[in-house]
């Protein structure tokens, strides 16, 4: 018998619970803790994105046959969220939020750099952020094909970065090899309760040991990582009608 640990995947997109009676129903589905999350957020979108998390915690919940209202949660190191019941982590990003959740201990990030770098200023941040946080081998990985298909990257590139005023000029392909590498960095972070607090140039992105990673519609990049060998599914993109039965 296979006693490999599985990994459970699922996201979801915040947007819907904008409306006013999905919003309210949700808020009525998570427990107290989230419910102060939720509301201590003051922008309308932050609170979405929050209840989006609490309530796939609670969907996650449900698939793995738990009670959600008898489950006890708790804030382990780092304000980390925590189950005596489930391993679990969420991240939320843009227009959606996600759950990683199983028998041992994970992290999961969602993020998408197509966004987060789509202003004027983009790129020459972007490249900021690549000195910062990537090593010579990973930033190799992000820009390492050769000129030629480099410049037809960009020149088919529909949301290519471009500073005229440094001569930077980033493909779309770049920008979503640098978000995969990027969110295995923060779920191996997260795994391991530091997230932020870590050094990003220290965590080993590049061999797959630990590491899913899925490329989701509109440039969005999922990933999660555990120490321990286990099987991870495929995300499931869970609907708001699914999350507050």
């Amino acid at each position: 018998m296979d006693m490999t640990p599985v990994l459970k995947l699922y996201y979801a997109n915040c947007n819907a619970f904008l409306e006013k009676d999905l919003f309210d129903k949700g808020l009525s589905l998570v427990n107290e803790t989230r419910k102060r999350k939720v509301l201590a957020c003051s922008k309308r979108q932050d609170q979405c994105r929050s209840l989006t998390a609490g309530l796939l915690i609670r969907y996650a919940c449900k698939e793995l046959n738990l009670d959600y209202s008898e489950v006890y949660f708790a804030e382990g190191a780092h304000h980390k969220p925590m189950a005596e019941e489930f391993h679990f982590n969420v991240s939320h990003s843009g227009d959606f939020a996600a759950i990683v959740a199983g028998s041992t201990e994970t992290g999961v990030d969602i993020e998408c750099l197509l966004q987060r770098f789509n202003g004027k200023r983009g790129a020459k941040r972007f490249m900021g952020i690549m000195e910062r946080c990537f090593t010579e081998a990973e930033r190799a990985k992000i820009f390492g094909v050769s000129e030629a298909n480099r410049q037809e990257d960009l020149k088919s590139s529909g949301k290519a970065l471009k500073e005229a005023a440094e001569g930077i000029a980033i493909s779309e392909a770049e920008l979503m090899r640098a978000t995969e590498l990027w969110t295995r960095k923060e779920s191996y972070a997260k795994a391991n309760g530091a997230g932020l607090g870590m050094n990003f140039l220290d965590i080993p992105v590049l061999k797959e040991n630990g590491f899913s990673s899925f490329h989701l519609p509109g440039g969005y990049v999922l990933s999660a990582y555990s120490d321990e060998h286990c099987k991870v599914e495929f995300p499931v993109c869970v609907q708001a009608q699914e999350m507050i039965r």
